[in-house]
């Protein structure tokens, strides 16, 4: 993907990730390597955003979003996974897309 954290994660908005999700409880805010916090509108679901060292390319990082929920419908989370998803290959066309994991 691309060559720094930095220059990763400054191409990651975390209104746009959330889209109708209005407000954060932050536990970690680490830049440009992690976010994590609370989403309280879907049900108290845990959100984290990291940018990892690439596994494929030793030059490049991947950026992961990952949402932990128990209070959210399938299909909602289908949802949620999709737009996600394109986010990502919008933000980061360079990259490898790796489908989405979600376990009802």
């Amino acid at each position: 993907m691309t060559s720094t954290a930095e220059q990763a994660w400054s191409r990651i908005d975390l209104r746009e990730i959330l889209g109708d999700a209005a407000s954060l409880e932050p536990f970690i805010e680490d830049a440009p390597h992690q976010f994590a916090a609370v989403v309280p509108e879907l049900g108290n679901s845990l959100l984290r955003v990291s940018v990892d060292p690439s596994m494929s390319d030793p030059q490049g990082k991947d950026v992961t979003l990952w949402l932990a929920s128990y209070a959210v419908s399938a299909e909602r989370l289908r949802t949620i996974s999709k737009s996600w998803q394109e986010l990502l290959e919008r933000r980061f066309p360079e990259g490898t897309s790796v489908q989405p994991v979600a376990e009802e």
